[in-house]
């Protein structure tokens, strides 16, 4: 356990001097992204120490609900490590001639009607 959350604080350290490149003012924010995420592994094997306990086995089921709480960890947790970049501009430009997300939102678009690209702008504008 002590090595997850000295791996994660010593990341987290790491990317506080990207913070500071992109501008002063967020400087140390996405610290807690990272040291976060000892936590939330933490949880993790508490409860599928539990489970195991309990007499859950390993399954298909099993599996995809540990993929559903990861995914889901990550749309939680992700916007603490990336607001400040996108609040300062980083990522509104075109570094590759494609965008999967792009070629999505599109295809929402037309599908349904819904604009994603625009709800996506109105996320992250200051």
């Amino acid at each position: 356990r002590v090595q997850l959350f000295v791996g994660f604080t010593v990341s987290g350290l790491v990317h506080v001097a990207g913070d500071a490149m992109v501008h002063p003012r967020w400087t140390g924010t996405s610290f807690w992204f990272f040291f976060a995420q000892a936590f939330a592994i933490t949880f993790e094997d508490f409860i599928i120490a539990r489970g195991k306990q309990l007499g859950v086995r390993d399954t298909l089921w099993t599996r995809m609900v540990g993929h559903m709480w990861t995914f889901a960890w990550f749309v939680y947790s992700t916007p603490w490590w990336l607001d400040g970049l996108l609040k300062q501009g980083h990522g509104r430009c075109e570094v590759l001639p494609f965008s999967l997300v792009s070629f999505c939102l599109d295809y929402l678009a037309a599908t349904t009607g819904l604009d994603g690209k625009a709800w996506a702008a109105a996320q992250f504008t200051l």
